[in-house]
């Protein structure tokens, strides 16, 4: 049996019945996302709070109603109204009395205010309080009755369980009421745990900070080393104090970044109570506070409150001690939690970034205002204030994202920044984003419209058979209502084809034999605003419309703007490509771009040309092929191609050509050439020319050379070094160098390696000549080597030092030394940079040895190779003086004296004498002389002396001496003479004892 087939027709009902339900489905969906995200409100009741919450959400249910609301940032809190955060979720509560309370993730509370304070009632989970800022107190109460009541000024989080709750008091004081009526004042510091039963009780360890389950952001501004907040430390504070009678020696700090502590990632040791600061990465770090009791012998931690002989620790609180007692025993010594750690930067602004200027010209502007933020915030506030202190702000306003908009700013300079606002205890710490200024001014008028695309000088190609159209577009202006676009033949817009009005700011036109065919158009705008004023028209963009040229041939290689050395021209490998059987083409070059005379047109049977000889410039290149359907010749889009000489040769610098330069203590000689335009690299080459013993050449430069063949340097020229793609303009060489001068020629040329659009080019080469020497030390002069030197010259006439430089000393020490006997030298002089010759007076007699240490403007030392020794001689003594009288021997007797009453002292002149010293002492009877009676100098014209005061002689023998010098005019004695000397005797015989005598009577006796 043949099943009949059915002919369905679909009806035009149909269409109507299937698009009213595609209708009645989407309302249905908007009214459920209507539903599920609409915030319940009353309004006949004042809000006592709002809530602001971070990461997934935080739901509200009003008192009396089951249904929980999903809740917006501010959202309104109302009395009663039951609050939960969900897992990995946290939120901040604001009452209307200054209060903030923070809950934590998985965190349950139904909230009550009355004028006298607000209470809330926790179901579990943590909350912080913080009513520093507060004009009232607030109260907690658990599940079992338990509540803590405290005043205005302290911070405290609590913590409740299905065994108790524990609260931390971090500042000011609080109230803790057991369910059995036992109750406890805490303070600053002080840590209570209330058990199931109603005990209270305080750990043997409080840890004040961190909280067990913190959030602790660490605000830092844009550090200028780029360090982001991945890398930042972040400090996490610790504050403890052990709570036990019993001493502790100290507590053990434990960080790991594992909840189960497998890697320990810090330990260590504090006392039993105190601070400290540890610096961790961002994240979760995972953290526990160990007591160690000092009475524990094998330093075993403390798990357990019980004391080492088994039995509980004692409190001494009289109304609940044995609660406490029971609880203390079995509270933990080990604390432990996690905190969660980030480094959060300060937030920058973007726009509108500082020095904008934004313009407007009839309603006040629309501005948006972004920022980069931090994930961590949960809102920022707005301000634009007209100083740069931020004061009166004229808007301010909190936002959940990055940005913002606002139209309520005039005219004028303006300044704003973004406050972040955080769900953490130390949000006041956030630093607000940096104060940026803006300008708003008011426009007089329309300014005329910036066009965009098509851009000034495009080309557009088309075909005739295919439908397409032209797209022109141009920058909004907020003050336009409408644009009008024009297009015509000329630039001024005289016989316009095309005027077209749009509200967008952009449009799109069709090409048509009437508007947009082929040939050279020119188009501008105009807008006008609400109140019909009309701009100035836009600049007029020139744009061409060509029909489509050769759609199936490509040109392949040289790329477009290719450039290539003249020399290369003929290797480089025109190539194209075609996908049908029509193989023949031809390929033109041509000095413009339109081929008016082409130089080059010939056919080609292939894909490929090469061999081609061009001059230098730029060359355009196509190929020409007849249409299979027409015959009509197409043409492919030209190429350019500049061919350019080869680069020029580099002008060297240093050395300059067939200078010496002195090398010294390994240094390097300096090659250094001015830069040539489109090199990127050079070639140095070093040949030695004249090669000498003294100076061996480089095995090391030479083996790491590759000398290129075609140097133009003397063919017994040796090669010392190549350096190849020297990417500077200098470089430095270490040349073999002797006293006497060594020749090198040195060649430097220019190359650039092929790119994408260049190939490879050379240039012309630079030779020079430079010889190297090793410093000359300083050649010592005079005095020669073992001269001798007339005394008495030396003393009548200066010592004439000389040497030479071959290299310019900066620095010259002459020195001269003494030579005394056992080898011994004793340095006479030192005298640095003197004068050239050096005059040295009055050298006394002896053996001499000088030198000169010198050093050059570069450091070389020249010192002399080897000192040089002298001899000045000792001047001859003058002769004795021939003493005439008294003459040796003469005995002066009573007679002489009865008839003299002085003595004559003579000697005979002592040629070049200038001085007679006169001396004359008195024989002792033991042979020696006594210190002299008369001692007197006398100049040369005197042979003379005569003793008047003959009292000075008595009886004895007496001698009498001449001295003789030589002196200079300044009295400087030049030579000595040999003393001469004569003995005298006076012969008196003294008187006898006198014997008086007899007076007689004496008158008066």
């Amino acid at each position: 049996m043949t099943r009949k087939k059915r002919n369905i027709r679909f009806k035009a009902s149909d269409a109507v019945i299937t698009v009213l339900c595609l209708l009645v489905l989407i309302a249905s969906l908007f009214l459920f996302y209507k539903d599920i995200t609409r915030i319940q409100t009353k309004r006949n009741e004042q809000a006592i709070a709002t809530i602001t919450f971070k990461y997934r959400t935080a739901q509200r249910k009003l008192n009396g109603r089951v249904i929980w609301d999903r809740l917006r940032q501010e959202s309104p809190v109302y009395d009663g109204d039951t609050l939960r955060t969900a897992e990995q979720s946290e939120a901040m509560i604001h009452l209307k009395d200054g209060n903030v309370l923070n809950m934590d993730e998985n965190t349950m509370i139904q909230i009550f205010y009355t004028e006298t304070g607000a209470a809330l009632v926790t179901n579990g989970g943590t909350i912080s309080l913080d009513t520093t800022a507060g004009s009232a107190g607030f109260t907690i109460v658990t599940e079992n009755g338990s509540r803590i009541e405290t005043g205005t000024g302290a911070t405290l989080s609590a913590q409740t369980a299905a065994d108790g709750f524990a609260v931390q008091i971090q500042n000011g004081m609080a109230l803790v009421a057991s369910a059995d009526g036992t109750v406890r004042t805490a303070s600053n510091g002080t840590e209570l745990r209330v058990s199931a039963d109603g005990g209270i009780s305080e750990p043997p360890l409080t840890v004040t900070a961190p909280l067990p389950n913190a959030r602790i952001l660490h605000f830092m501004q844009t550090p200028a080393d780029g360090t982001d907040e991945e890398t930042a430390a972040v400090p996490l504070l610790f504050s403890w104090k052990s709570n036990r009678p019993e001493p502790a020696d100290s507590v053990l700090i434990e960080l790991s970044y594992d909840p189960d502590f497998t890697r320990i990632t810090e330990s260590r040791t504090e006392a039993a109570s105190g601070n400290a600061v540890f610096p961790c990465k961002s994240g979760t770090v995972y953290w526990r506070v160990t007591r160690i009791e000092a009475n524990r012998t094998d330093g075993s931690r403390a798990d357990t409150g019980t004391d080492t002989d088994g039995t509980a620790g004692n409190d001494t609180t009289e109304n609940n001690a044995a609660a406490e007692t029971d609880a203390a025993a079995a509270a933990p010594a080990s604390v432990s939690g996690k905190a969660v750690l980030a480094a959060v930067p300060q937030p920058q602004p973007r726009y509108p970034p500082a020095g904008t200027v934004i313009s407007y010209r009839t309603g006040n502007p629309v501005i948006r205002f972004a920022w980069d933020g931090s994930d961590w915030a949960a809102g920022y506030e707005l301000e634009v204030s007209g100083s740069p202190e931020m004061t009166d702000p004229a808007v301010k306003q909190s936002v959940s994202g990055n940005s913002a908009v606002t139209a309520d700013l005039a005219e004028g300079t303006w300044f704003w920044r973004v406050t972040p606002r955080y769900l953490t205890q130390n949000a006041a710490e956030a630093e607000p984003s940096p104060v940026t200024p803006f300008t708003i001014y008011k426009k007089e008028k329309l300014s005329a419209p910036v066009p965009v695309t098509p851009g000034d000088g495009s080309v557009i190609t088309r075909r005739a058979s295919e439908a397409e159209s032209v797209k022109f577009a141009w920058k909004a202006d907020p003050d336009a209502a409408a644009y009008t676009l024009t297009v015509a033949a000329d630039p001024q817009s005289e016989q316009p084809v095309l005027e077209l009005n749009t509200t967008d700011p952009y449009v799109s036109v069709p090409f048509s034999a009437e508007t947009l065919d082929i040939g050279t158009w020119y188009w501008s705008v105009t807008q006008r605003d609400g109140e019909s004023d009309v701009s100035e028209p836009s600049p007029a963009f020139r744009f061409s419309v060509e029909p489509r040229k050769i759609p199936d041939r490509l040109l392949l290689y040289p790329p477009e703007n290719y450039t290539v050395q003249a020399s290369s021209v003929s290797a480089v490998q025109f190539n194209w490509k075609t996908t049908d059987a029509q193989n023949e083409c031809r390929l033109q070059f041509a000095q413009d771009e339109t081929f008016s005379n082409p130089v080059i047109d010939t056919q080609i049977n292939g894909q490929t040309a090469d061999g081609v000889a061009l001059a230098a410039g730029t060359w355009y290149w196509r190929i020409c092929a007849a249409d299979a359907e027409t015959g009509d010749p197409l043409y492919s889009p030209a190429r350019a191609v500049t061919v350019v000489p080869e680069l020029d040769a580099p002008q060297p610098i240093l050395p300059a050509d067939g200078a010496t330069v002195v090398a010294h203590n390994g240094n390097p000689v300096t090659f250094s050439w001015q830069p040539v335009i489109g090199a990127q690299h050079y070639t140095l080459r070093v040949y030695r020319t004249a090669a000498t013993e003294s100076a061996p050449a480089n095995s090391a430069l030479i083996a790491n050379s590759a000398l290129a063949a075609n140097a133009t340097v003397p063919a017994d020229a040796e090669p010392i070094a190549e350096h190849r793609r020297i990417t500077g303009t200098s470089v430095s060489l270490h040349l073999p160098a002797a006293e006497q001068p060594v020749s090198y020629t040195w060649s430097i040329e220019a190359a650039a390696e092929e790119t994408e659009n260049a190939a490879a080019r050379t240039g012309r080469k630079t030779e020079r000549t430079v010889s190297v020497r090793s410093p000359i030390p300083v050649t010592l002069s005079y005095p020669a080597d073992n001269e001798l030197i007339d005394g008495l010259q030396a003393l009548r006439s200066p010592l004439r030092f000389t040497w030479t430089e071959t290299d310019p000393a900066a620095q010259t020490v002459f020195i001269l030394r003494r030579l005394l006997p056992g080898g011994i030298t004793q340095t006479v002089l030192t005298r640095t940079d003197p004068a050239r010759p050096l005059y040295l007076e009055r050298l006394s007699a002896g053996t001499y040895q000088w030198t000169v240490e010198a050093r050059t403007s570069d450091g070389a030392d020249i010192r002399a190779r080897k000192p040089r020794t002298f001899t000045v001689s000792a001047p001859e003594r003058l002769s004795p003086a021939v003493l005439l009288q008294p003459e040796a021997g003469t005995v002066f007797g009573p007679a002489y004296f009865r008839t003299h009453r002085t003595l004559r002292f003579a000697w005979q002149s002592v040629p070049e004498a200038t001085e007679y010293t006169f001396t004359l002492y008195r024989k002792t009877p033991d042979g020696t002389v006594a210190d002299p009676l008369i001692r007197k100098t006398l100049s040369a014209e005197k042979t003379e002396l005569t003793l008047r005061d003959m009292s000075i002689l008595d009886a004895g023998t007496f001698i009498w001496n001449i001295d003789t010098n030589a002196r200079a005019k300044d009295g400087y004695i030049e030579r000595q003479g040999t003393s001469s000397q004569a003995e005298f005797t006076v012969d008196i015989a003294l008187p006898g004892k006198i014997l008086p005598e007899t007076p007689g009577t004496l008158y008066g006796n």
